[in-house]
């Protein structure tokens, strides 16, 4: 609010709201949302709230809670019903002083597109969703050709099969390597 800005601890709550402040998207300007009373759809306004400061961050040294700045929060206690324990979390205590603000966040450029790299890219998975390449490509990453079955998406250097099936780049490109394929 005006009369928080102009009080000599404006620059101390602003440093508190940089910590502690949340951002909020929406598809439409007035940040209203859909919700059912009495069988119709009504809309109303989203909640916008500021960030709960766990145990974690409380103690995190990267924060830099002043004792003066944790004198505004509150410890408080909540149930988990997943976890089925009780986590503690800070908030904080006077919401009041900070106001919503809404500012635009429109899609007004796009990025240019290369027509000859998006033909390039377009030509080289052609080739690699043949039969033949994508079932020697599975083999080799993966250790068995599924190609009935979707890919699963692993982390290559965490998997066990990463060690036995492990090979360069030039390799897998010599491998693929066709006489009768055409050649870009």
């Amino acid at each position: 609010m005006e009369d928080v800005k102009q009080t000599k601890d404006a620059e101390f709550f602003e440093g508190i709201l940089k910590k502690i402040n949340t951002f909020m998207y929406s598809e439409v300007r007035h940040f209203l949302k859909k919700k059912k009373k009495f069988g119709r759809r009504i809309y109303v306004e989203k909640d916008q709230k500021l960030k709960f400061l766990s145990s974690y961050e409380w103690n995190n040294p990267k924060i830099q809670l002043t004792q003066r700045e944790r004198q505004y929060f509150l410890k408080r206690k909540d149930y988990c019903p997943f976890r089925k324990m009780y986590y503690d979390y800070y908030d904080f205590i006077e919401p009041w002083r900070f106001i919503l603000r809404i500012k635009p966040n429109m899609i007004t450029h796009y990025k240019p597109v290369n027509a000859e790299l998006e033909k390039e890219y377009a030509e080289v998975e052609y080739y690699i969703k043949q039969y033949k390449v994508q079932g020697i490509i599975q083999k080799k990453f993966y250790g068995k050709s599924n190609s009935w079955k979707t890919e699963y998406k692993t982390d290559l250097i965490k998997s066990i099969r990463y060690f036995h099936y492990k090979m360069s780049a030039t390799e897998i490109a010599e491998s693929l390597e066709d006489d009768y394929v055409r050649k870009f």
